[in-house]
């Protein structure tokens, strides 16, 4: 909701709902080509020069503050990938889209774990629970 919001602010038009790879392409570049990420059954990711997409699988039960869990691993996927580059350890990817990336993987994950274990009743709580294990499920193994 907040990216078609978003994207209708600066476009003075809807998103094209049959074209996300396109929408996400054109807020992107509006925004003067930052990395932004377009949830949905697979999570888009674009800093205006390609679309990547995230389909580490979930699960079909999206719950409320989700969000909140992917800003937040985001945040310091950022943090650790722009170091990386600094070091040198990360070459020709933009680091942004590698802690987009990152963060969607590890958002859907633990989704989909903490799904396996509760159900229909999932809860972010639930999810929070999970990110120790879909980290190392994801980035240790």
């Amino acid at each position: 909701m907040e990216f078609s919001r978003l994207f209708e602010a600066l476009h003075h038009e809807p998103m094209n709902s049959s074209d996300h790879q396109r929408s996400v392409m054109q807020l992107s570049g509006a925004m003067g080509n930052l990395t932004l990420v377009l949830k949905g059954e697979q999570d888009l990711i674009s800093d205006g020069s390609k679309v990547y997409s995230c389909s580490v699988e979930g699960s079909g039960r999206r719950c409320g503050g989700q969000g909140d869990l992917l800003s937040g691993s985001m945040g310091v996927m950022a943090h650790w990938a722009h170091a990386a580059s600094t070091a040198g350890l990360i070459r020709g990817m933009n680091p942004s889209v590698v802690a987009a990336f990152g963060a969607c993987s590890l958002t859907r994950q633990c989704n989909n774990q903490a799904f396996h274990r509760h159900g229909r009743s999932t809860t972010t709580s639930d999810m929070i629970q999970e990110i120790g294990p879909a980290f190392r499920t994801l980035f240790e193994s």
